[in-house]
């Protein structure tokens, strides 16, 4: 097992590891001028909290509380803690320290499970409305399972300043009870594995190659390393008699990590593939789930003169789009959601229903591309 002072060094490294995930997705966001949304406020706040729960652990660690085994299961915990430490003022402070440790610790683990939540809000497109209740039914299960967390290990002691007395008939450490052990880890694994398991659901409705599918997969695949983490956290706790706090805390390091590493892949993937030698079109291109050579590309090479002429001669028609696709050879052109059309159809539906003018207008290989990718997992 990793020593107080190795532990401490590994939490900080992984500390870091996560403000760099989660600078970087900030900056791609930035670049791609989208706003600030929900996701982005849980992840800021988790990295805020996880900050809180580092300067904790480097006070604990500063006190010699880490060299102190901790006793499972019991409402003294902490009996050589309590028994051991002559200073009073330095153990109310310890005991402080460890109850808001913990506090902290496992509402990070929420905050972590709302952003991933509000990620697949945005995403999920409001027909799919089997898929959205689904979402809508998980989220209410996060928050009553916040709610339960609060009631069986914050208050379960009574009095919450139970929890730091240096009295030993009224010490009370919530987070030792062991039904809020198990309370707490039942929850947790069910609704990570709901999850994590949710956008398997999501990646067929989504407008990419199977490559890239495949990519996304693995990405949220790396989840399944989350749930390894908080397995081996409870496998102390259970299994062990006692056991150092900066075990759990490693442990935790690594599960919050985990969490925001995967929550922030997909703009992470994105700005991975802008960088190494893809040129910004050819980027979002990849992104849009267009081929090298699709159909569209093609259409575009064949026809790019005429459309010019016919833009440059009336660029502020209502149809020039549709002008500039008749002077094209009768091909079918992929408009959004790869729908396949003909041209004819397309002006017929055009001239049947001139309200939806705006929509015939999203042809793919009509026009420049866009200076961001549609809205999907990868600029989020």
């Amino acid at each position: 097992m990793l020593t107080a002072a190795q532990a401490i060094g590994l939490k900080l490294f992984l500390f870091i590891l996560a403000v760099v995930v989660v600078v970087l997705k900030q900056a791609v966001r930035w670049w791609l001028q989208t706003k600030f949304g929900w996701t982005d406020i849980f992840i800021t706040l988790c990295l805020a909290l996880y900050l809180a729960e580092e300067i904790i652990a480097v006070e604990l660690h500063r006190l010699d509380f880490f060299n102190m085994p901790v006793a499972n299961f019991s409402v003294n915990g902490y009996p050589d803690l309590l028994k051991n430490t002559e200073d009073k003022d330095k153990l109310l402070i310890m005991l402080r320290l460890l109850f808001f440790s913990s506090f902290v610790t496992f509402t990070i683990f929420w905050v972590i499970k709302a952003a991933f939540m509000a990620l697949y809000t945005y995403l999920v497109p409001p027909w799919l409305k089997g898929l959205r209740w689904s979402i809508h039914a998980t989220s209410i299960l996060v928050f009553l399972s916040y709610i339960g967390f609060l009631v069986t290990n914050v208050f379960s002691c009574g009095s919450v300043s139970a929890n730091w007395s240096t009295d030993p008939e009224e010490f009370c450490f919530s987070f030792s009870r062991k039904a809020g052990v198990v309370y707490l880890t039942t929850l947790h694994l069910l609704t990570d594995i709901i999850i994590f398991v949710i956008p398997f659901f999501i990646l067929p409705h989504i407008m990419l190659p199977t490559a890239e599918k495949w990519g996304l997969a693995l990405m949220f695949a790396l989840g399944l390393l989350t749930i390894c983490c908080t397995v081996a956290r409870t496998a102390i706790v259970l299994s062990a008699k006692s056991f150092t706090y900066h075990d759990l805390l490693t442990w935790d390091s690594g599960e919050i990590t985990c969490g925001l590493i995967v929550v922030c892949a997909p703009s992470i993937k994105w700005l991975i593939l802008w960088a190494t030698g893809h040129k910004r079109r050819r980027a979002i291109r990849a992104f849009h789930g267009q081929p090298e050579e699709s159909t569209s590309d093609m259409a575009s090479k064949v026809g790019a003169s005429r459309v010019g002429r016919i833009t440059r001669r009336n660029p502020d028609s209502e149809d020039y789009d549709i002008g500039a696709m008749q002077t094209l050879e009768p091909i079918a052109v992929v408009v959004k959601h790869e729908v396949s059309v003909d041209i004819e159809s397309l002006r017929v539906s055009r001239e049947e229903a001139p309200s939806t003018s705006s929509s015939s207008k999203d042809v793919s290989g009509i026009g420049p591309w866009p200076d961001k990718p549609p809205k999907s997992f990868l600029h989020l």
